[in-house]
């Protein structure tokens, strides 16, 4: 992390604190942890988890805010993927006159809908099958491969941008104390007791 990257997170922190009115966990209402050190102490021990929320695959402007430039070009990199690949599906269709090609454009599109956070565990085996009848169609029908391919490139890209910036948030949050209050508050990072229970506070004082 750079000197650059470290004024620009201090900066953006900054902004936060001064736009919010719980800076400290110990002012949280009923969270049962005082502190930072504490809350990283009760992950590791697996008194409690944490999760990224699923709306913050929607929100990137909190990562953008609070990641180095480093992880930021490599975000980049896993989301440009899917564009380069919708290109070639319809600069190779014009070209070999296969518009079937362009049925590529849906399969990259479905690969998308299945890299939600929330459809991971469900859909893994489909992304699967589909890598599974891109090997076997390689060999008999290239067209048909090449379109299938693109459920998985659409999936696996998008899935580790998502990964990774989940990572990146969690990381920062539990480095910051004002990062962690604005990310628990607006439920971007959600907490879960060992009974599986959500704490969430923000319904505690009425928002």
């Amino acid at each position: 992390m750079t000197s650059d990257d470290l004024d620009r997170l201090a900066r953006n922190e900054k902004r936060i604190m001064d736009g919010q009115n719980i800076n400290r966990i110990r002012d949280i209402p009923s969270f049962c942890y005082t502190s930072l050190s504490e809350l990283r102490e009760a992950k590791l021990s697996g008194k409690i988890k944490l999760t990224i929320g699923e709306g913050v695959m929607l929100q990137p402007d909190l990562f953008w805010a609070f990641a180095t430039r480093g992880e930021i070009f490599a975000y980049i990199f896993w989301t440009a993927w899917p564009v380069i690949i919708g290109i070639a599906y319809i600069v190779t269709a014009l070209i070999s006159g296969k518009f079937l090609l362009l049925w590529g454009l849906v399969a990259l599109g479905l690969g998308f809908f299945l890299s939600k956070p929330s459809t991971w565990g469900r859909v893994n085996p489909l992304v699967g099958i589909a890598g599974i009848l891109c090997v076997i169609l390689a060999f008999t029908n290239p067209v048909w491969a090449f379109i299938i391919a693109g459920i998985d490139a659409g999936y696996v890209f998008i899935a580790t941008a998502t990964l990774h910036t989940h990572m990146i948030l969690m990381q920062r949050a539990l480095a910051s104390e004002v990062l962690f209050c604005y990310a628990y508050s607006n439920r971007i990072i959600l907490v879960f007791d060992q009974n599986g229970k959500e704490i969430n506070f923000a319904e505690r004082i009425g928002q």
